[in-house]
């Protein structure tokens, strides 16, 4: 045999190889409930259509106060008031009474309330080597708001009873805002004050040996002070101690901060459970994008979104992550300092609500929100969002329990070396990477055509449930929402069975429909539909979709 008629026959048998594995029972495409992975939800975590909004005090707190938490609960179909400084037990109870869990709130300067007497807690505050307190960087315009040290047992102690007063009054859940505490103080130079001092010593003695500690410049650990130390070495104090880089012993120090932080709340969570007599969720603010040790410690997060940072590739990846830590993401609405180009701000926030949702997270009601800088808090209209979120409450048996099986848009980008979620658009600016192998079980299975260029696809569905609808949400961020065209892998729905699919959109805002809705619980008009057409070309079966404004969801059902 020639060498030539070697090759071909090489040739002949790798070109063939394909079609035998797919005779003897090859992998074929997975389907979207294959391709949907379980996300952990921890107890007390909110659903995927849960609706959750913030009071920061209750409304109206005076006659001048033009704002109203129960009124604004029933505009928005709220089912979760959470992240609340509101320890007033008959408050409370008429918060439930309306038909909400209820979530309080402690951070960082949630101590000074117990006690009475002058400079208390300027005797537990976190101080720099200078022994000067440390105000947080977005709170230097406010008065004189301090952060507590976790390593002064009197600082402890407070917060245990700030928080036992939480579950006297009521508490379901709470919230932990600026949980970085000690850890994130080490960025503006703290701290440094004696409990910090002895607790570095006992965490060096713990973590170094004799000769580390020598090479260090520690010669004697008994009598060792690191502000003291610093300030030989004339190293930099607040602000700029963050900066300095410092060598192996800052970032023993930076350790030791994080370890501690971890531990207290280890410590007064333990408090809490056993004050409660059960388990109190507690969720923290991570600034959408921080899964590190410390927020890990929590059961879930919310996040303060920035204008900027209010892309759906921002919220993909973000909510994407929380799911792989077992958490959920919540954001809040995008923020910014200034209350310039409304209208462009609320069609931004329209989307990251939707896109939020898409995504497997939640974004709150956009009612009484902090605001950068001096901006004033926000309080949106039911004009402006009541129609989403009575929407979710409409389309909740197409939220819960779903999973993410596959994403689409210009800003989505598959996992490095994970092809099962690949997607495809095959044409336009959402062009992404593809791969349509029959025979390699993991070919994309969506893509769009058409449209404004700027759409947002996801595909989930129920993990293990083939009998389930699959869904694709789709939200478009374009100026001006265009049709388009949705394409779905057949064998990637129901196998070889036929499909039939609806749209579901938010109904026009209309006052009465809302009112009704609130009152009887029957969110169903705040939902409308749109049987769809649906061909099938080729591998693909393909629905053509009108403009969205900004969220529809597509469900698609075997026939």
């Amino acid at each position: 045999m020639t060498t030539l008629t070697r090759q071909a026959g090489l040739w002949l048998c790798a070109a063939l190889l394909p079609l035998a594995s797919l005779a003897f029972g090859a992998e074929r495409p997975k389907t979207a409930c294959q391709l949907a992975v379980p996300c952990n939800r921890p107890a007390g975590a909110p659903k995927a259509s849960d609706v959750i909004m913030r009071t920061l005090r209750f409304h109206p707190a005076g006659k001048k106060d033009a704002h109203d938490t129960l009124r604004a609960v029933r505009q928005f179909h709220v089912t979760r008031l959470e992240w609340a400084y509101v320890d007033n037990r008959e408050q409370i109870e008429r918060i439930k009474t309306a038909g909400c869990l209820f979530g309080g709130a402690a951070s960082a300067p949630s101590y000074y309330r117990q006690k009475k007497e002058p400079g208390w807690f300027e005797k537990v505050v976190i101080v720099n080597r200078l022994g000067e307190p440390i105000i947080a960087p977005w709170k230097r315009t406010w008065n004189r708001t301090l952060w507590g040290c976790i390593n002064n047992p009197e600082l402890e102690r407070g917060y245990v009873a700030y928080l036992k007063r939480y579950v006297d009054a009521g508490v379901q859940v709470m919230q932990r805002d600026e949980p970085g505490a000690n850890f994130l103080a080490t960025r503006w130079g703290g701290c440094f004050c004696p409990h910090c001092m002895q607790g570095f010593r006992k965490y060096l003695a713990e973590k170094t040996t004799p000769q580390q500690r020598a090479e260090l410049g520690i010669a004697d650990l008994e009598g060792f002070d690191y502000a003291k130390h610093l300030a030989k070495q004339n190293a930099p104090a607040g602000d700029a101690f963050g900066r300095w880089k410092g060598g192996r012993l800052k970032e023993l120090f930076v350790d030791f901060q994080t370890q501690a932080t971890i531990a207290f709340h280890r410590r007064t969570r333990k408090a809490l459970d056993a004050y409660a007599g059960r388990h109190v969720a507690v969720s923290c603010n991570n600034g959408v994008h921080r899964w590190g040790p410390i927020e890990l410690e929590f059961d879930w997060a919310f996040g303060e979104l920035s204008y900027g940072r209010a892309r759906p590739g921002v919220l993909y990846e973000a909510l994407g992550e929380a799911a792989r830590h077992g958490r959920i993401q919540v954001v809040t609405m995008p923020k910014k300092s200034n209350y310039d180009n409304p209208d462009q701000w609320q069609r931004r926030t329209r989307r990251s609500i939707a896109t939020a949702y898409a995504c497997g997270g939640l974004c709150m009601v956009p009612w009484d929100v902090y605001m950068p800088g001096d901006a004033p808090r926000y309080f949106g209209t039911p004009q402006q969002y009541a129609d989403l979120f009575g929407f979710i409450r409409a389309a909740a048996r197409y939220l819960d329990g779903y999973e993410q099986a596959a994403a689409v848009g210009k800003e989505i980008r598959p996992e490095k070396g994970d092809k099962s979620n690949l997607c495809e658009a095959p044409s336009g600016p959402l062009r992404g990477k593809l791969d349509l192998s029959p025979f390699s079980g993991r070919g994309a299975i969506a893509a769009i055509e058409g449209g404004s260029g700027e759409v947002l696809a996801v595909v989930r569905a129920k993990p293990g449930e083939p009998e389930a609808p699959v869904v694709v949400h789709l939200v478009d961020w374009g100026a001006e929402p265009k049709p388009l065209t949705l394409k779905l892998r057949s064998a990637g729905l129901f196998g070889a069975r036929s499909v039939v699919a609806e749209l579901f959109m938010p109904a026009p805002y209309e006052k009465r429909a809302h009112e009704t809705a609130a009152q009887t619980r029957d969110y169903a008009a705040l939902a409308r539909s749109v049987k769809l057409p649906v061909a099938v070309e080729g591998d693909w079966t393909v629905a053509k979709i009108p403009a969205l404004g900004p969220w529809g969801i597509v469900v698609v059902r075997p026939r």
